[in-house]
């Protein structure tokens, strides 16, 4: 997946959890906000350049 390997945000393809979930991805909240916000940091700068 790209936004792992360009954005260095690991995610987890929805599609593994029902078909409904297919084209979607599942993002995990039990962080800090630090790491959070640096999460979709990278996810905003990660679609500016997709």
């Amino acid at each position: 997946m790209n936004l792992v390997k360009r954005g260095k945000v690991a995610v987890i393809p929805g599609s593994i959890f029902n078909i409904g979930g297919e084209g979607y991805i599942r993002i995990s909240y039990a962080s800090s906000m630090d790491v959070l916000h640096e999460a979709v940091r990278r996810i905003g700068t990660f679609l500016e350049n997709y």
